[in-house]
């Protein structure tokens, strides 16, 4: 009877090694894919005309494809399968000569592409980032200024001063000015006030002062605030 005990508390050990160990297994390619997912878009970032190909867009998909059937419950994973979509719809639009239905596709894709960054929310939902994205998503997909502001609110909730928050605020909330309600002006508006307080946000500031109408109407912002931003000086 003991020996029968035994043999059974060993099979049952051997059982659990197997079952970590293919979960070890799984989570190990599920996170070197996403490394090359990952590493894939930072190369489209740097050299868009030069990486972002044809051949190294279906790479990348492929890899795509294989980190979600391996590990499809991590937030991380759904943001890259998000970005994945986005660069593709962009090669589609922008530079493939081929593409046709290019208004259907856009809206196809971007839907797409919503989806993962909605799944991603539901896995992680503190984490601004996401909710970002969907702001932007939105945007692009030109749906209506309160679905992204909408989206920047959550961001909000989980996040208030973080930079990514606060500068989505700004360049999303002064793409949308005409459109937005007084109390959404007066969030852009502190948004925009509390970069200005930090000087490691001042870069990234001195960057989306590059577009004519972020500037014109962020320095309006500063004026009516009394604040001398060196950015505006000329403006």
């Amino acid at each position: 009877m003991n020996q029968v005990k035994h043999k059974l508390f060993l099979f049952g050990l051997l059982g659990t090694a197997l079952w970590v160990a293919v979960v070890a297994v799984q989570y190990g390619l599920a996170n070197a894919n996403s490394y090359a997912v990952g590493a894939w878009h930072q190369r489209w970032q740097k050299d868009l005309n030069q990486q972002l190909t044809q051949t190294n867009l279906e790479v990348a998909e492929h890899v795509t494809r294989d980190m979600l059937a391996w590990q499809a419950n991590h937030p991380h994973y759904q943001v890259l399968a998000a970005k994945q979509v986005e660069w593709s719809n962009f090669y589609s639009l922008v530079i493939s000569p081929d593409t046709a239905n290019k208004s259907l596709l856009k809206k196809q894709n971007l839907l797409k592409a919503q989806q993962f960054y909605l799944r991603s929310a539901e896995l992680r939902p503190t984490w601004p980032n996401t909710y970002v994205d969907l702001a932007k998503n939105a945007l692009y997909r030109q749906a209506s200024s309160q679905e992204a502001m909408a989206y920047l609110e959550l961001a909000a909730k989980v996040g208030e001063n973080a930079p990514v928050t606060l500068f989505a605020y700004v360049e999303i909330g002064l793409s949308l000015w005409p459109e937005l309600s007084i109390e959404q002006r007066t969030t852009v508006a502190k948004a925009l006030l509390k970069i200005e307080q930090h000087t490691f946000m001042h870069k990234g500031l001195s960057q989306a002062m590059k577009q004519p109408q972020f500037k014109q109407r962020a320095c309006a912002l500063y004026l009516l605030a009394g604040i001398d931003y060196v950015a505006c000086a000329n403006t």
